[in-house]
């Protein structure tokens, strides 16, 4: 059994990765802006922890690698998945990026010695260094 920590979990591909995690018999820890949107199936699994917080704050990304198991113990993460899309570039601060919250995690996971982060995107992930590209937007709007 592994003790996975899934960002984006609230979007297709990160309830599909969940959803798959659990059937494989894993722990999920879900870290979401809105665990509202977490559907009850999942929610209420006995495998699923929910921590709601925000990338851009430190302090909320640390209480998903602290997390206990139901017994009182320690739940160590063995492993980040991250299937955080588009949409959350959209709602992040401005001087936020997703960059930025992709480093508290990975400081956060390093200091809990965590050693697998696997990230999913999607080429209409946006950032400020991009350059227009009629073909490669025309892919993305395709």
């Amino acid at each position: 059994m592994v003790n996975i920590l899934v960002l984006g979990g609230t979007g297709p591909t990160g309830l599909a990765l969940i959803r798959e995690a659990l059937a494989r018999g894993h722990t999920v820890v879900i870290f979401a802006r809105s665990p509202s949107k977490i559907p009850e199936d999942i929610s209420r699994n006995p495998s699923v922890i929910v921590v709601p917080g925000s990338l851009v704050h430190e302090e909320d990304i640390a209480k998903a690698f602290t997390q206990h198991t139901p017994e009182g113990g320690h739940l160590q993460i063995d492993a980040v998945v991250s299937a955080l899309g588009p949409a959350v570039t959209k709602i992040n601060p401005k001087g936020h990026p997703i960059a930025k919250g992709y480093e508290n995690v990975i400081k956060v996971a390093n200091e809990n010695g965590v050693k697998r982060f696997i990230v999913l995107g999607t080429a209409s992930i946006k950032d400020d260094a991009d350059k227009f590209d009629l073909r490669f937007q025309s892919l993305v709007l395709g």
